[in-house]
């Protein structure tokens, strides 16, 4: 399954949801560097849990903030909403969970 496939946003057009999975995938690459810099390792002895916590909420609400502008479009304040906690729960799957 491709990424875009996994987008669980169905306002979304197909291009939207491509540029969306590209936001993400962007991130996962820089965020994966960050939280875990030895190959094949757990978090760096430093990161707490409530760290990378406060480090992917800011990263959903940047990134979330991105996509709506590079979007081409406006949206509404609900799909507004759903864009940042679908990145933020995303990232809580991919990070949260790695680092216990």
């Amino acid at each position: 399954m491709d990424l875009e496939e996994k987008v669980q946003l169905p306002f979304l057009s197909g291009a939207e949801r491509y540029l969306f999975a590209q936001v993400q995938e962007r991130t996962h690459t820089s965020l994966l560097a960050l939280l875990y810099p030895r190959a094949n390792a757990g978090p760096a002895p430093h990161v707490s849990t409530e760290d990378v916590e406060r480090i992917v909420q800011m990263q959903a609400g940047s990134d979330a903030e991105y996509f709506m502008r590079v979007a081409g479009r406006s949206f509404d304040a609900i799909h507004a909403e759903a864009i940042h906690n679908t990145m933020l729960s995303d990232y809580r799957c991919q990070y949260i969970r790695r680092s216990r």
